[in-house]
Formats: C-alpha cells, structure tokens, sequence
C-alpha cells in the first residue's frame, strides 16, 4: 500500500521546535505502514520552503522538471521519507505527477493514466478561479488522462467528466488544513480521499473514502478570531488617517496621529525627545519598579 500526497503538506514552515519534531513523528508513522510515501509538490513547498518540515523529510527530488526552480527549494534530508516522483507505473496504471510550477505532462502508454495536479486549473463553473488559470475544458493535456486528481484549489469539489466523450474523468479534493476560517462552510466539511486499487499490475476501480472534517465550532478558537478582527479594524481606521485624513508636516507628525493611544504612538513619542529625557525616564522607570514583597503582596490580595 502506498501514500500519495497532492502537495501543501504543509502549510508553512515552523517556527516551534515541538509542532516540527510532532510533524516528523506523524510521518515517521506513515513510512512504517506504507510502502512509499510520494508527494506532488505544491506552492507552499517552494514559497514557504524555509524552515519547512516538508524539506526535511525528502532527500532528492526525481523529476527534472523541478529544475528550473530547485533554485528555490533544497531537499535537507537524509533518508527520503517522502518522494518526489515523475512518474510512477504499477503495471497497466500510470500516475504522472504535475507539481507547481512545471509544465503539465502529457500523458503517454498504459491503459489508465492518472494525473495529480497541483497547478491552477479549474473552471469558473466549478468554483471562484483566482488569478491566471488553465480553464480545465480547453487544456489539450489534460485529455490524454483518463483520471485526474486536483490539488491547489482550495474551495473547488467535486467529480466531472472533461469532455464529450468522456473518457477523462476530473475530481477536484479541495483542502483538508483550510488555511482560512472562510473555507469553513457547512457544505464542504464531507472531503474524499480517493483509493486507487491496483492487484498485480491490473487496475480494479477507484474507492471513494470520504472523512468528516470539524465544523466553524469546533475548529475555530472565536476568541482569537474576534481578537483578530478588532485588530485589523483598529489597523484600517489608522491607515485611512495616515493615508487619507491627516497629512503632518513631517512623517513623523503623521505617524504619531496614526498611532495615538497605541503601543507604536508610546514607541513614536520617543523620537520627538532628546536622549538625556528618553534616558532619565528609563531610570525613573527603574526605581519605580515593585519589589518583590510588594508583588508577592499583590498577588495575595489578587
């Protein structure tokens, strides 16, 4: 039995030593129970590549497609976990792996032709596009498929045929991390995860496994979230004063009206003052410091 992820895998790099040694040990767990591990690449393995776990669990990377941007990605491995195949043949199956980035691959020998994608390639019908994208109808190399699995589109689900005849079925799986509390929506909490069987070389049929994923109440911390809107509402009201109803003479004068009654206006206020002032404030600051009795005498009374 084997893993295939379609790319993503993880959303950033960490920054926490634990979430990474955590992460490592998921995988751990998933290289002892499959044969191999495979992983298309995706965007955030190349924009967020620094410190990414992802890096660290592979050791080359086997397509040379990926060249012309391994300028920007370095497998840190040692064992190779995961592998990043070109293509892998199982008998009468072929599974071609399209990362981002690349240019898609036409699909060539073996009676069933699996592309994974993780490229912009969609429809508007299918789900709101974002940016250039590849209107899945009019892309010849998707046609020589005779299945094909979409990564990369977040809010994009479901199973169509891709053309008349059709002898290309497409699945879009959308994502299972939801990367943004707008992702969350009742209707897409029921995910696929697709199984390709194949018995000594000859393809059987692909099983549909569907899981549950968290509703908005158990997956989002509200707190947090309301926390976070009220910053980016106090945010939008300075910067429309900064930019719009307040011009001072210097940058500075407009900053600090910007930033009144903030941690940053408390930082600005002492750059309109000399060192010596700055100076005997920090010492006044000093000696005005509670004792240790006095802390623990408040606390106490706390």
């Amino acid at each position: 039995m084997n893993l295939i992820f379609l790319g993503d895998v993880f959303d950033a790099g960490s920054a926490r030593s634990e979430d990474a040694m955590q992460l490592m040990e998921i995988f751990y767990f998933f290289t002892e129970n499959f044969s191999n591990v495979w992983s298309v690449v995706g965007n955030h393995e190349i924009t967020y590549a620094a410190n990414n776990p992802f890096w660290f669990l592979v050791a080359e990377m086997r397509d040379d497609s990926l060249s012309l941007i391994k300028r920007f990605i370095q497998p840190r491995g040692i064992t190779g976990r995961v592998v990043i195949p070109d293509k892998v043949v199982d008998g009468e199956v072929s599974f071609f792996f399209n990362h981002f980035g690349t240019e898609p691959k036409l699909a060539t020998g073996g009676k069933v032709r699996i592309g994974l994608f993780h490229q912009n390639v969609g429809s508007s019908e299918i789900c709101k596009m974002w940016g250039n994208f590849d209107n899945v109808e009019d892309a010849p190399y998707v046609q020589g498929y005779t299945n094909c699995f979409f990564g990369h589109i977040h809010m994009g689900r479901g199973e169509y045929w891709l053309n008349k005849e059709h002898t290309c079925m497409g699945e879009w799986l959308g994502t299972i991390g939801r990367t943004k509390v707008d992702e969350i929506v009742e209707s897409h909490l029921e995910v696929n995860i697709p199984a390709v069987l194949v018995e000594d070389g000859r393809f059987v049929a692909i099983d549909k496994n569907f899981i549950q994923l968290p509703d908005f109440d158990k997956a989002v911390d509200k707190a947090k979230l309301e926390a976070y809107k009220k910053g980016r509402e106090k945010f939008t009201e300075r910067k429309k004063v900064a930019t719009a109803n307040y011009t001072g003479k210097t940058l500075l004068d407009t900053l600090d009206v910007a930033f009144a009654n903030s941690e940053i206006g408390f930082l600005l206020g002492f750059l309109n003052r000399s060192w010596n002032e700055v100076f005997h404030e920090y010492q006044q600051t000093l000696n005005n410091l509670p004792t240790h009795e006095e802390e623990s005498s408040n606390e106490e009374i706390t």
